[in-house]
């Protein structure tokens, strides 16, 4: 015959369960080189300064709920223990910033790609690149076949034309131009267009020769 045991769930079997538990535990951390809290040091208080006054008057009337968030972003302020405000100009000298839920909103990436651009200097590089890809749209297809942009510094766009006739034409169209490019690029970034006409040839050879009358619009 076998007698039926049921297991004792006495509380203090239950307690002694939990002990060894507790206590397997410490030893394990203690192993592992963890610092073990004292037992027998009551826990410590936490203070009744926060950093932040966070008694925040709030007005509700009927349908209206007040914006919690906001009146604590506008109305936080640091104070010492004491409940003194303390002024921000001291916070500054001591280097001291306060974080709020709008200082951790990310940035619009145009805008960080704008201000990585300034502060690295890089409006001039990027400018000629748009000017250089886009030089059909800004003059029309006809006279970008016959124009090419030569160079872009301190203001100065230079273009070169292949004939006299075609400088004539770009000349003319100058303010127009400058315009297409601002629009593109942004305002005072391309000042001025210096356009020239095609390259005479250098009939010079070798180290003696006479000057001849001058360059003239054979090519043009």
């Amino acid at each position: 015959m076998v007698e039926n045991m049921e297991p004792d769930n006495s509380p203090e079997e239950e307690n002694d369960l939990i002990s060894d538990a507790f206590f397997r535990m410490r030893d394990a951390a203690k192993e592992g080189g963890h610092k073990l809290p004292n037992l027998q040091r009551a826990p410590k208080k936490k203070g009744s300064w926060s950093g932040l006054d966070s008694r925040v008057p709030v007005k509700a009337a009927e349908g209206i709920v007040a914006d919690v968030d906001k009146q604590r972003a506008a109305q936080a302020v640091v104070r010492d223990r004491a409940g003194t405000v303390i002024s921000p100009s001291l916070l500054k000298e001591a280097g001291i910033r306060l974080y709020r839920k709008y200082d951790r909103r990310p940035a619009p990436i145009g805008a960080v790609l704008n201000k990585a651009v300034v502060d690295r200097g890089w409006q001039i590089h990027i400018a000629h690149g748009v000017i250089m890809t886009e030089w059909d749209s800004m003059v029309g297809k006809v006279v970008a076949e016959h124009s090419q942009v030569k160079e872009f510094k301190d203001g100065t766009l230079v273009v070169e034309c292949q004939s006299t006739a075609w400088a004539t034409q770009l000349r003319l169209a100058q303010r127009q131009v400058l315009k297409s490019i601002a629009e593109r690029v942004g305002d005072g970034v391309v000042e001025e267009i210096k356009v020239l006409g095609p390259k005479a040839p250098n009939w010079r050879k070798g180290k003696l020769h006479i000057e001849g009358r001058g360059p003239r619009d054979t090519y043009g």
